[in-house]
């Protein structure tokens, strides 16, 4: 009997030790996927914020450009008005649409009949 009692004890020792083993097996693994989860957070949040910054950076390189390209516009056409003003003869073609004459010039303003009416007056 003695015997029994001692098979009996070392495999309750074994299995309390199993027991044990086995919840310091899951801390570790515990341990381990918290480190590791931390791990990629981190990376994941670091390499995150680059991209935006330079997403964002790309946005802001296109709209600059955009802005540029119109400017480029409005100064091809700032050009070419410069050098239709520039022009003697359109610039006394618009004085004379607006009314005005060159100096010893006599103006002279021809006056429309008013138009019939349609009823005879």
């Amino acid at each position: 009997m003695k015997k029994t009692r001692k098979g009996a004890k070392v495999r309750k020792v074994k299995k309390q030790l199993t027991q044990r083993e086995k919840v310091l097996r899951f801390r570790r693994r515990l341990v381990f996927t918290f480190i590791l989860g931390v791990v990629i957070f981190l990376t994941v949040m670091l390499g995150v914020k680059p991209l935006l910054q330079m997403r964002s950076s790309n946005q802001q390189a296109k709209a600059r450009e955009a802005r540029v390209q119109a400017e480029r516009e409005k100064t091809a056409e700032l050009e070419d008005r410069k050098q239709q003003g520039s022009n003697a003869e359109l610039i006394e073609e618009e004085a004379r649409k607006l009314g005005y004459v060159m100096p010893g010039e006599i103006p002279i303003v021809i006056l429309e009949p008013p138009a019939a009416d349609a009823t005879g007056n």
